[in-house]
């Protein structure tokens, strides 16, 4: 701390800035206040209900009554999943109140190691909103039944914790390897103990036995939680729980229905948004959405921010942020209704930064030779990489083990689908939701491919290829036609990566990824409509979900249940095994 902050509190020197006329949410006593607040240095230094102090400032704003509410931290967030470099993903997330967040850039690091860690720090420490980074603990997120481009061992993890702004362990994925105390899983876990950071998780429907387990071993938050009665025991665990409102999902509402049950609101509770696609950045928000979403769930507005802002702080232990206070940087928005949550000013170290949803001025731009590296190596492209040939014998039909997508949104579950016989190959069944499946291999290191089917994804026509595939993203491709399937593969490879949709052997819509086969360069105002075209594309291919892209980019994760779609084949997650290809 800085000697003039105490001068200027003790009326040696005029504070930097004075905001009259404003309501600070107070997020330690859920009050708001009507004050003054002075701000020296990019601290908050004194505030006073209002018109009680005189108060000497070099510059005064007038609030005019509207609400001061500290800058949101966004406890786990892959940039990654916006499909924008972290600075145009700044430029979007910020005018929204968001002036933390806590990112996992494991995306990346699947394609492009520990440099792309590197890279992800390293451009987010270019910009004005704080970008702190938790090392990938499950590059890739489980070994054995998928081939990432790296792969992350206990030292890899250790070196990376001792890079600049690095705050902890990211999501740790593989539960079962924690759980069953792995010698992969139990090394990086010991690395991060021994830099006594933070160790965050990832244990969908973990309970009981397993959950302790899972708790000793070091992890300890989840934002993956499925059902009400597992939000209750995880917080009477003492798990921090990351209510989650993504592009694609949200728990944020069984966390609300928990809160009302309770006499007191826990510590360990804080919010997060994951995946935020573009177009949503633009159109709802960022943390602001996820304050909204629960407000309108009940939870009382100054508790909503408390969340949002002081438990994310404390969580990472950030001890001056996430609240307005003396000695706290001062990251706060105003904003005139905080039900509707959306600021209208936006300051970042007491520096106004964004103002009436755009920032102040563009955001220098540095260059990263990473940023052009092509990396979809994929083997070369046919029908025949695609195709499945009969089983022995002269059946007329085949039975697969496939796919059937679940009622619980983004989750899947196994099924025995029969395919007829045709010409010595595999064919599609007539009138039935059905769609082939494929991951390629795409970071050159075997070309190998997993082939299966798919049933109850909606597809009508045509194939839609990826390689946005969580975690490892390989190239997947789902599709009704082969032919159409090998186009929108060999068009990936040419463009650098992104998503595409392929119709009648035709490009219909692509969506360009060319950083890492993940992100563009583009700003969101460039990307989203972009990405509105290829969603509006998808829909009238037969895709009716909410999201009809996220239907897709998770086929390929193997950590979340019953089963998901690799390179090496189909797998079944509860006993980490690839099934056989014919049930």
């Amino acid at each position: 701390m800085t000697s003039t902050i105490n001068a200027a509190i003790r009326g040696k020197v005029p504070f930097d800035l004075v905001l009259r006329n404003v309501q600070v949410v107070n997020v330690y006593t859920e009050e708001i206040l009507p004050m003054d607040v002075a701000i020296h240095d990019g601290r908050f230094a004194h505030m006073a209900l209002a018109e009680t102090e005189d108060m000497d400032a070099e510059r005064y704003v007038d609030g005019n009554g509207s609400f001061l509410v500290p800058g949101f931290v966004d406890c786990h967030l892959h940039i990654e999943s916006t499909m924008m470099t972290p600075v145009n993903f700044a430029e979007a997330a910020l005018p929204h109140g968001t002036t933390t967040v806590i990112i996992d850039p494991h995306e990346f690091g699947n394609v492009l190691g520990t440099e792309a860690v590197r890279y992800m720090a390293a451009a987010g420490a270019e910009v004005p909103m704080e970008v702190l980074v938790e090392v990938p603990s499950s590059v890739p997120a489980v070994p054995g039944i998928e081939t990432s481009g790296a792969s992350f061992d206990a030292e890899d993890v250790a070196q990376l914790l001792q890079e600049p702004n690095v705050v902890g362990l990211a999501e740790v994925m593989d539960f079962p390897g924690v759980i069953g105390r792995s010698e992969r899983m139990t090394s990086i876990l010991e690395a991060a103990a021994r830099a006594d950071t933070v160790i965050s998780g990832h244990a969908p429907m973990v309970q009981g036995r397993d959950l302790s387990a899972y708790l000793v071993e070091g992890p300890n938050s989840d934002h993956e939680t499925v059902t009400r009665e597992e939000v209750l025991e995880k917080l009477r665990a003492g798990m921090v729980v990351e209510a989650r409102r993504s592009s694609h999902s949200e728990n944020l509402s069984l966390l609300a229905d928990v809160l009302k049950d309770l006499q007191t609101l826990p510590p360990n509770i804080v919010f997060c948004t994951d995946d935020v696609l573009p177009n949503d950045l633009l159109r709802r928000g960022h943390m602001n959405e996820v304050v909204r979403h629960a407000i309108a769930e009940g939870i009382p507005a100054p508790r909503a921010i408390r969340i949002a802002s002081l438990h994310g702080a404390l969580r990472f232990r950030l001890w001056d942020q996430g609240a307005a206070a003396p000695g706290m940087k001062a990251h706060f928005s105003l904003m005139d209704s905080l039900e509707e949550c959306r600021p209208h000013k936006v300051y970042v170290n007491g520096v106004l930064t964004a103002d009436a949803g755009r920032v102040i001025s563009p955001f220098s731009r540095r260059s990263f030779a990473i940023e052009e590296r092509h990396t979809v190596k994929t083997a070369p492209i046919s029908e025949t990489l695609f195709r499945i040939p009969a089983p022995p014998g002269d059946g007329d039909y085949a039975a697969v083990n496939g796919m059937q997508v679940s009622e619980i949104p983004l989750l899947t579950e196994h099924a025995v689908i029969n395919l007829p016989v045709r010409n010595g190959e595999l064919a599609l069944p007539e009138g039935q939701d059905t769609a082939w499946i494929a991951v390629l291999e795409r970071h050159g290191q075997h070309g190998g491919v997993g082939r299966s089917v798919i049933r109850g994804i909606g597809l009508t026509d045509g194939a839609l290829a990826t390689t946005v595939s969580h975690d490892s993203h390989n190239m997947l491709v789902v599709g009704r036609s082969h032919r159409d399937m090998k186009v929108a593969a060999e068009t990936l490879v040419e463009c650098g990566g992104g998503v595409v949709y392929c119709r009648e052997g035709a490009v219909q819509a692509l969506l360009e990824l060319p950083v890492g086969g993940l992100m563009s360069k583009l700003s969101a105002d460039e990307l989203a409509p972009k990405l509105d075209t290829l969603q509006g594309v998808l829909r009238s291919a037969g895709i009716v979900q909410d999201d009809p892209l996220m239907a897709f980019l998770i086929l390929a994760l193997p950590v979340i249940p019953a089963v998901r779609m690799t390179d090496k084949g189909l797998v079944d997650i509860a006993s980490q095994t690839i099934f056989p290809v014919y049930a």
